[in-house]
């Protein structure tokens, strides 16, 4: 576990966390056929992942601590979370809180693209890498946070607006979103592990709560 601090909100980040980075930045090819240079361009996607995704909890946990709470950043092998206790936020105060996560994340991935833009050369291969992934992983996992499927934050977002008495059927329709998803994917003929994984995972908790 590598446990810091930040704008004085305490981060836990989990070993498993930087092993889904590098393997989504090329760490398998990694295994099979090893060189230096891969060996950086991985690490420098994983620098590049940890900071989007920080920056995107970071958007979730200060809009917490603006409403008065403490709020914590746990960083695990799908992704992050920010959490807190206390009262239920209000509907107005609970959709900032969500939004500002991948707001944030947004802004972080366009200042990134309008800097890979601007410069002609990088100083070196790797910082043109990192400034590529940076850009890269902050939009794509914001947009993809942005899906309906609950718990992402599409699917928080969806479910506040509806109320608590629609919660049942938030629940049915990420299950519903989430299968179409992978049923196009399978007909596409494309099988991506890890999409699939996570797609299961996100149909697994949405059984678990209708079942709760």
């Amino acid at each position: 576990m590598i446990n810091f601090k930040t704008f004085g909100i305490p981060v836990q980040v989990q070993p498993f966390f930087l092993l889904i980075m590098a393997y989504i930045g090329g760490g398998s090819a990694l295994l099979s056929e090893f060189s230096t240079e891969n060996l950086y361009k991985v690490l420098v996607f994983v620098a590049a992942g940890f900071l989007s995704i920080i920056v995107h909890e970071l958007g979730h946990a200060l809009m917490m601590k603006r409403y008065g709470r403490l709020p914590q950043i746990v960083l695990h092998g799908m992704g992050g979370v920010a959490i807190s206790t206390g009262t239920p936020f209000t509907k107005k105060q609970n959709l900032l809180v969500t939004i500002m996560g991948p707001a944030a994340q947004i802004a972080l991935g366009l200042i990134a693209l309008l800097i890979y833009r601007s410069i002609d050369k990088f100083p070196t291969e790797q910082s043109a890498h990192f400034v590529f992934s940076l850009c890269s992983v902050s939009l794509f996992w914001a947009v993809l946070n942005l899906i309906p499927i609950f718990p992402l934050d599409g699917g928080q977002i969806l479910g506040t607006l509806l109320g608590d008495k629609r919660r049942k059927g938030v629940h049915i329709f990420s299950i519903v979103l989430a299968g179409g998803i992978i049923a196009l994917l399978l007909i596409n003929g494309q099988t991506p592990l890890f999409a699939l994984l996570i797609l299961g995972l996100l149909i697994f908790d949405n059984v678990k709560a209708l079942q709760n």
